[in-house]
């Protein structure tokens, strides 16, 4: 109901009170009237709160079915075999023996990596777990992917990344370090899809033309 019509109404009440009664007393009239324009106040608001709620809604819908259709596009170049990655940074995260709990200095490494995710949602993340020999290679292999896990949970947790945007490889107990304690670790690798037919300066995350909302 708009104004206009609420404020037809209101004058209808009025008279017709008045005539009906031919005696009704203004304070009577004054008392209709108030109820039927708290009435309309009442109305008016939840009108204009569902056609806020209605509005959120559509943003939303625009937002997933924008997502969707960049996921659909960058899962067809990967399939074309026209997808590369370059290299945004690099970490490595230590693990003490046995163990796939991050510590202090391990979050104080990761807090650069968290700002990248938070403000370029372009970009992933490959996480490759290690271990150092001691063990059962099962063992190990289980071992280099829970640190892997450990980082990603971190990661999604401070960055609010999505999962889509990780990737785990459990290496298991490759001893490709000096020390076995410098093989207790998961590197961390910030990348960026790339389409290597994009025109320079466009990644592949980009759409060289503008999308127009109606």
């Amino acid at each position: 109901m708009d104004r206009r019509h609420a404020g037809y109404l209101l004058a209808v009440l009025a008279a017709g009170v008045v005539s009906l009664t031919g005696c009704a007393s203004k304070g009577y009239v004054r008392s209709q009237v108030a109820e039927l324009r708290t009435e309309v106040e009442s109305q008016d608001a939840q009108l204009r709160g569902d056609v806020d709620a209605v509005r959120e809604t559509a943003a939303t819908a625009g937002e997933e079915a924008m997502a969707a259709g960049q996921a659909a596009r960058d899962a067809r170049l990967l399939a074309l075999g026209r997808v590369d990655f370059e290299e945004i940074d690099a970490k490595i995260v230590q693990f003490a023996f046995d163990d796939a709990g991050l510590s202090e200095t391990a979050r104080a490494t990761l807090s650069g990596v968290s700002e990248l995710l938070r403000t370029n949602q372009a970009y992933h993340v490959e996480l490759f777990g290690y271990a150092d020999p001691s063990g059962t290679e099962s063992y190990n292999d289980w071992l280099s992917n829970r640190r892997a896990t450990a980082v990603m949970k971190y990661l999604v947790a401070e960055a609010g990344a999505a999962l889509s945007r990780f990737t785990i490889i459990a290496m298991g107990e490759i001893d490709d370090l000096p020390s076995p304690e410098e093989n207790r670790r998961v590197f961390v690798r910030v990348v960026e899809q790339v389409d290597p037919e994009a025109p320079e300066g466009m990644t592949g995350m980009e759409q060289p033309t503008e999308l127009s909302t109606y």
